[in-house]
């Protein structure tokens, strides 16, 4: 049945494909810098990457998705690395964002490749060009005729710091007869908690391969975060002791929601200063018109950088708003701040963001009540009371407030949730733990 099934939908995916085509298109246009390695999507890669990917001997092949993905793979193919300086790695994305990050940030020897589409011929292309000893999806990404035909190919297949959402549980449960064949493929699933484990075994029953190893993000730690230019920050904000407060990974409504608070707030705390880092970097100009909207004046990071670009005279008493419009420079833009609001956890939005990046710079973090991808580490930080959990907006401008009026509470926040993240690590280890047992 789960056969046949993969030969019609292999069979209709160019139809489907083309029809999706335009759409496709203009989400890579939309997210930029997609025309190099373009044919890598579809496995046509070029002649200097096929030198490359020769040049290795049995490389593992990690697959992450997009930019959060990539962030936790390329720490831990570093970790792995200082463990075991002979292996060898290749890297895929399937965004470009993801891509760029791969590029800059990767080790040397690490080959970084886009993942080619769910199609037989692209994945069996680049399985050519790549010849992995093993394929390990980091969290999330779960294509049926990629897990099939390199498990086909008794290829290692495993995920890493896996972690199931309520959405994704559901749409696995609703399409068991697929997704049961597709896991007991899996020569390893390393997921995050006991409720992911859960919610697997539901789906395909109780698999071997099915284990525990916590998180990986608490085992993220920067060599260093590279620093913001000072003259941005100035040239926004001002001279002078500032106390910055931040909302990072924001999604539609949370911008709004922050812009009143920091209206709000400004006449009581006159040092208060605002950056919104959005999750999506090409929402920075409809978060500048919601927040001029308000009467609030934005800029825009991309801008401020542009030679060219006037910084025009505020509109509003209220000092400006920085929208971090960049990819890639979240840590710095919260190495800056003093209070971290999380998003996509207010305003109907639910799943969360990783609340473990602020953490680990020792910073007040908040987060609000929809983070039901992050449900246990959630639970770490509210029991280590090391983290605000809010549940409205008018619970996030009570606790900003309060953080504001009290330097020492905002202080100790800060270190208990740096100690939270230091008591919690050991996921990095315990993975390559069970992946050379196998």
């Amino acid at each position: 049945m789960v056969k046949l099934a993969l030969i019609v939908y292999n069979l209709f995916f160019p139809f489907a494909f083309l029809l999706y085509f335009p759409v496709y298109l203009c989400k890579l246009v939309k997210r930029g810098n997609f025309v190099d390695g373009f044919g890598e999507r579809f496995g046509l890669i070029s002649s200097a990457k096929k030198s490359q990917l020769r040049a290795l001997k049995d490389p593992i092949w990690i697959h992450a998705v997009s930019v959060g993905e990539a962030q936790l793979a390329l720490p831990f193919i570093k970790y792995w690395l200082d463990r075991e300086p002979g292996r060898q790695f290749v890297v895929s994305t399937t965004t470009a964002t993801g891509q760029a990050i791969v590029r800059a940030n990767a080790p040397d020897g690490v080959v970084p490749i886009y993942c080619p589409l769910d199609f037989y011929p692209c994945i069996a292309s680049t399985l050519r060009a790549v010849e992995p000893a093993a394929l390990l999806i980091v969290e999330v990404e779960i294509w049926p005729t990629l897990v099939s035909t390199v498990a086909g190919r008794n290829i290692f297949v495993g995920l890493i710091n896996g972690r199931v959402s309520d959405s994704s549980a559901r749409g696995y449960l609703k399409h068991r007869w697929l997704f049961r064949d597709i896991f007991s493929k899996f020569s390893m699933i390393a997921v995050q908690t006991p409720e992911d484990v859960r919610k697997l075994a539901a789906v395909a029953g109780e698999l071997p391969a099915l284990g525990t190893c916590g998180t990986m993000k608490f085992d993220i730690v920067p060599n260093s975060v590279p620093q913001l230019d000072g003259k941005l920050l100035e040239q926004i904000f001002g001279d002078g002791e500032h106390v910055r407060l931040a909302a990072a990974s924001t999604h539609p409504g949370e911008d709004e929601i922050v812009g009143r608070i920091y209206r709000d707030l400004v006449a009581d705390f006159p040092n208060l200063r605002l950056l919104i880092i959005p999750r999506h970097a090409e929402r920075g100009t409809e978060i500048q018109r919601t927040l001029q909207e308000l009467g609030l004046t934005a800029h825009l990071v991309t801008n401020i950088r542009n030679p060219k670009y006037e910084i025009p005279n505020p509109e509003s008493r209220i000092p400006p708003v920085l929208i971090g419009n960049t990819t890639g420079e979240m840590m710095s833009f919260l190495a800056v701040s003093d209070i971290v609001f999380v998003g996509k956890s207010l305003a109907g939005n639910d799943g969360g963001h990783n609340i473990i990046e602020p953490a680990m710079l020792g910073k007040a973090v908040i987060f609000g009540s929809g983070m039901s991808n992050f449900r246990d580490v959630a639970r770490v930080f509210r029991e280590a009371e090391a983290a605000v959990e809010v549940d409205d907006e008018t619970d996030l401008l009570t606790n900003v407030r309060s953080l504001l009026a009290d330097p020492g509470a905002r202080e100790k926040l800060g270190a208990n949730a740096r100690r939270a993240v230091i008591d919690n690590r050991g996921a990095m280890a315990k993975t390559i733990e069970i992946f050379n047992a196998l």
